[in-house]
């Protein structure tokens, strides 16, 4: 090989490497707007930080929800087209106190959320139509029985080396999970266990990423800051204020996209803008990046049938809107 094709090798490799980098770090930092406000549809949730619950499945993108009622009544819908969102199904026999969670788990569609007594409830769904009642996590107590291991306020949920891990947070602030399993040779078993060392200030939120299982969390010492657990089994935990850069006022939200871990949270303060963090690594995080949209509760991050990264939340106003804004 001559040296001038020797050369046009090289730089062709270098330009590839730097090709590679502007198009990962473009992929990073997203530009947020709103999408839609489905006027047809009011969040309610847990007071003062309604919120939502979604996920993508069978290429749809779900939302689950509670609403307006003194019955804390449970529905789904599912994003129809640009402007609208479906009917919503309601979940028959549930009564939400705070906001619901979805996740997809061995091929099923899982709905996570706790009741009044501080129980926290699992249903599943293969069509998003039917619903197959779980009944209550195993090992848990009611606030009136044991104060110390129910649930708090709202779930999260994230798939983990064969797992679906819910987290919660109990009454004495401390990190609750129900450990899930089932899969096509294992039968559905569910049952609580409580992680020592979490101080959560607010409910947490759980994503997996790199080999790891992550809890996102508000702090109790009023600076709001967001610390991180992370974990290789779901037992053993390492702390972390990779975050700290960041203050909230209600539940992170954690999601994978392009190789990207996104953590997302409502700004601490009146405004209640959407802000964003991410890490390449789930080592270093950025400080937050402030967007337009404002919220009534915190974010749900969840990556579309289209792989883009959505923001789902109840909009900021006493009508409490279902609202959407994609990140590109």
């Amino acid at each position: 090989m001559s040296c001038f094709m020797r050369r046009v090798f090289v730089c062709l490799a270098v330009f590839s490497q730097l090709l590679a980098f502007k198009t990962s770090a473009n992929a990073q930092t997203l530009n947020w707007q709103m999408d839609l406000v489905d006027t047809a549809i009011r969040v309610s949730g847990q007071i003062s930080h309604s919120g939502v619950g979604a996920a993508t499945y069978n290429g749809k993108l779900y939302v689950v929800y509670s609403d307006h009622s003194t019955n804390g009544n449970l529905w789904l819908t599912y994003r129809v087209d640009q402007f609208n969102y479906s009917t919503p199904v309601q979940v028959p026999g549930a009564v939400v106190n705070n906001n619901p969670q979805l996740a997809v788990y061995n091929n099923k569609l899982y709905i996570s959320f706790t009741d009044p007594n501080g129980l926290l409830y699992i249903e599943t769904s293969t069509d998003g139509i039917s619903f197959t009642n779980h009944g209550v996590c195993s090992n848990m107590f009611t606030n009136s029985g044991n104060p110390y291991e129910s649930a708090f306020d709202s779930p999260s949920m994230a798939v983990f080396g064969g797992n679906l891990y819910i987290g919660f947070r109990t009454p004495k602030s401390g990190l609750g999970i129900c450990l899930v399993t089932e899969s096509p040779t294992h039968s559905y078993t569910a049952s609580a266990y409580y992680p020592a060392s979490f101080s959560l200030g607010e409910a947490p939120g759980l994503g997996a990423y790199n080999g790891k299982l992550y809890v996102a969390y508000k702090d109790t010492t009023g600076s709001n800051y967001i610390y991180l657990g992370e974990s290789t089994n779901g037992v053993s935990w390492t702390f972390s204020n990779a975050a700290t850069g960041n203050h909230t006022s209600s539940q992170p939200s954690l999601a994978v996209n392009n190789g990207v871990l996104y953590l997302g949270y409502r700004q601490n303060s009146s405004d209640f803008h959407f802000y964003y963090a991410y890490s390449t690594d789930g080592v270093y995080f950025t400080n937050g990046t402030s967007t337009t949209p404002t919220m009534g509760g915190p974010p749900a991050l969840v990556v579309g049938p289209n792989g883009k990264l959505y923001n789902i939340f109840s909009q900021n106003s006493s009508s409490h809107y279902l609202s959407t804004a994609i990140g590109q």
